[in-house]
């Protein structure tokens, strides 16, 4: 499901940000399942500490931080960081700051996806590259199980340590390889496609499982061949 961009007849929403030296505009996207239960998660009282840390990861932010608390720590602090919603260029966050114990401020960010989002499948890869960059990997995997978007949660008989493996098992590996690589294809923001490199190590073609089937790589070499041919 495509997100979709709710518009009304006296134009979309913008969210403004003030800063020393620009205002940012972005026209909101509202309306989308996806983006609805992405805003619901980001806000609930787990995530606070993945919010916090996106938010420093706005440079404008983390530097007037910094700044702050050059002399004396604590003067600047992320009290708590809310979802305000989602563009189309990154996730729109607002911020609320205690500066020197006195003051409450709200800053509102603009945080861009680290990749292009077109669909709620890419999305929530960008969300989870998100939480990766910000060193908050062990929210990744609630990340993908987010009920919209790619559903990225294993099949309960996997089974994936027995070698060799069965058959459909090969499948399914060979699926996501070739759904990956026809994503690095189609990506625009990649600029150099003939240099790519993809690390292949699961049980069955890695030694220190004391095994290396050479016809499991050169099966999921003939179906990106074929997969690249037909697309």
């Amino acid at each position: 499901r495509a997100l979709k961009i709710n518009s009304c007849r006296h134009g979309a929403n913008l969210i403004r940000r003030q800063t020393a030296s620009s205002i940012i505009e972005t026209n909101e996207l509202k309306g989308s399942e996806g983006v609805e239960a992405l805003i619901s998660f980001l806000n609930g009282e787990n995530q606070q500490a993945l919010m916090n840390k996106l938010a420093l990861s706005d440079t404008i932010l983390k530097n007037e931080m910094q700044k702050e608390n050059f002399w004396s720590g604590g003067n600047f602090v992320v009290e708590k960081c809310k979802c305000a919603g989602v563009s189309e260029k990154g996730l729109m966050v607002e911020a609320e700051c205690n500066i020197k114990g006195k003051r409450q401020q709200m800053r509102q960010l603009l945080l861009p996806f680290p990749c292009p989002v077109k669909d709620e499948s890419m999305l929530k890869t960008a969300l989870v590259l998100m939480a990766s960059n910000v060193g908050r990997v062990q929210d990744t995997g609630a990340i993908v199980k987010l009920p919209f978007g790619r559903n990225y949660e294993m099949p309960l008989d996997f089974r994936f340590n027995n070698v060799p493996h069965a058959t459909w098992v090969r499948s399914y590996l060979y699926e996501a390889a070739v759904d990956a690589v026809l994503q690095v294809v189609k990506d625009k923001s990649i600029p150099n496609k003939s240099r790519l490199q993809m690390r292949v190590n699961y049980p069955e073609v890695n030694p220190a499982y004391d095994t290396y089937r050479i016809g499991t790589l050169l099966e999921m070499v003939r179906s990106m061949a074929l997969a690249l041919a037909e697309k």
